[in-house]
């Protein structure tokens, strides 16, 4: 017989709350390395809307610098929101994980410049615990039709992205998570409708589910937004089956905070800024230098 422990870490809704980043860092760390003492494997997942371009750092850089400080992290998958799929145009988010060191999941969104999926993401990614048990994690991503077509992307109906993927799945894998930055009331309309999926990790409704929310055999689980909380989900995996389930929250202001932190904090504010001024510096050099030009010539 086979039987694992695994942790889950979980983000969601970040919006570059990079105030609360040194602390949530700081606090996946540790518990990585807590279930590594206990023999646990650790998975880290973020469910969208990592960026958002209210902060001059993000505005900068159009999400690129959040990505890279996601890298520091060690997600094993994410997918994404309506505020990468929206806040950026077409070309902006098919250049923003170009330096990510993790696989982006989205299973119901099409470029319609490609008709296929982004190139940037995939459908899934099948993890494979210590002990060869498979687990199929997928994103689903809040389905503008209205909106996302103004932008090359054509959403596909949640079900029946549902219907069409799950086969595939359950013949690669042994459980299967599914990343959705749909909203907690669909999420449990997914619980109820495809009890196949063992996990869903939520996001979106920015809801907080600080035990989870166990919906059949599916568990429901939810960090809030702002990176004001983290979640965990602690399951036990037997001969490929889900046997166990314990989701909990962390507030982040209950973390330890650092001297450090602060300087951190103000120098992500500063780069982005800076790094601000001089894009519009060099856009403006850009606009003006054919008018140079033709008075040069005069």
């Amino acid at each position: 017989m086979i039987s694992e422990e695994i942790l889950i870490l979980h983000t969601n809704d970040m919006h570059s709350h990079l105030e609360h980043w040194p602390r949530v860092r700081r606090f996946i760390f540790n518990k990585k390395r807590q279930a590594a003492r206990q023999g646990m494997q650790s998975f880290i997942f973020d469910i969208g809307d990592a960026i958002d371009r209210q902060h001059p750092l993000t505005e900068a850089s159009f999400g690129q610098a959040n990505i890279k400080l996601m890298n520091d992290i060690g997600y094993h998958a994410v997918t994404v929101g309506n505020n990468e799929l929206l806040g950026l145009n077409h070309d902006q988010l098919n250049h923003l994980y170009d330096d990510a060191n993790f696989p982006v999941v989205l299973a119901n969104i099409i470029d319609t410049q490609t008709q296929s999926i982004p190139k940037w993401a995939f459908k899934y990614q099948i993890l494979e615990t210590a002990g060869h048990q498979k687990i199929a994690v997928f994103g689903l991503t809040a389905p503008f039709i209205r909106t996302l077509p103004l932008l090359d992307w054509l959403p596909e109906a949640v079900d029946k992205a549902i219907e069409n993927l799950l086969p595939e799945l359950q013949a690669q894998a042994d459980s299967i998570i599914l990343l959705s930055h749909l909203g907690l009331p669909t999420d449990r309309h997914i619980a109820e409708t495809f009890p196949e999926i063992q996990l869903i990790l939520g996001a979106h409704t920015h809801h907080l589910l600080p035990k989870g929310e166990l919906i059949g055999q599916t568990m429901l689980a939810a960090a809030g937004r702002y990176g004001d909380h983290v979640g965990t989900v602690k399951l036990t995996l037997t001969n490929g089956r889900v046997t166990e389930m314990h989701a909990q929250t962390y507030a982040t202001a209950d973390m330890a905070e650092l001297p450090e932190d602060a300087e951190e904090i103000e120098n992500y504010q500063l780069r982005g800024e800076k790094n601000y001024r001089l894009s519009k510096s060099r856009l403006y050099l850009k606009l003006i230098m054919p008018t140079c030009l033709v008075v040069s010539r005069v």
